[in-house]
């Protein structure tokens, strides 16, 4: 599941790349421990994450207990030696870790 092929060098840390099978183009990278995702994303997902944030935020203080993803950062680099596009990028602690058994799951479709 995991693809090894490319590292980020972190001093002693390295991220993983894992495959991505969407059509968004997005690369995810996973720590080495599995507690955190890097995803990139394209400007228009960065801004609409943005205006998300306030809400996010609200209703994530107001409820501790949430599953919903617990998102860290939202960044965007420009690459040195001139390159004009950005790279933009967010990440989050993973919600099911590897070692957590999954005993039940359902899919849930929009009832028209």
């Amino acid at each position: 599941m995991f693809t090894a092929v490319v590292t980020v060098d972190l001093g002693c840390r390295a991220l993983r790349l894992l495959a991505s099978p969407g059509k968004s183009g997005s690369a995810f990278f996973l720590s080495d421990d599995d507690r955190f995702l890097i995803k990139t994303v394209q400007q228009e997902e960065m801004r609409l994450l943005l205006d998300l944030i306030p809400k996010y935020y609200r209703h994530v203080e107001t409820n501790p207990g949430t599953l919903l993803t617990r998102f860290h950062g939202l960044h965007m680099v420009k690459p040195v030696g001139g390159a004009k596009s950005r790279v933009c990028f967010h990440y989050m602690s993973v919600c099911v870790r590897a070692c957590v058994c999954v005993r039940v799951c359902m899919c849930v479709w929009a009832c028209t």
